[in-house]
């Protein structure tokens, strides 16, 4: 199936609102969250909030970066859709995002069993 440039708008806007559902849905079910930060990480998000900063506060810093990062996803998403129809056509773009919704949707519900991280990625919890 060929889209036009609005049939290829109307899905990248579908594939935006798919990732802000995504995020949404999992920051719904979560009232409280507690981060943990030390060093330079602490002393770089102190500087974005309060008085000398761009934010009043940490839960508000927190909420922008979420969003930004939903942004970029959605961003991507159109990237790997074009890279893709651009290459390979358009059955096997809408194909590969399909798989890449479907894949985010079993991770979002837990039907997929994570793996640690390795200790060379040095990183904790």
């Amino acid at each position: 199936m060929l889209l036009d440039a609005a049939g290829e708008r109307n899905l990248l806007v579908d594939l935006e609102q798919a990732v802000g559902a995504i995020g949404r849905q999992a920051m719904s079910r979560t009232a409280t969250m507690t981060i943990r930060t030390s060093g330079t990480l602490s002393d770089f998000v102190a500087a974005n909030v309060g008085e000398d900063g761009a934010y009043e506060n940490v839960s508000e810093y927190i909420r922008d970066l979420i969003r930004r990062v939903q942004d970029a996803a959605a961003l991507r998403l159109e990237e790997i859709y074009r890279d893709t129809r651009d290459r390979w056509g358009e059955g096997q773009a809408e194909a590969c995002i399909t798989g890449l919704l479907a894949a985010f949707e079993q991770i979002e519900t837990r039907g997929v069993v994570s793996r640690s991280d390795p200790a060379e990625f040095g990183v904790e919890g």
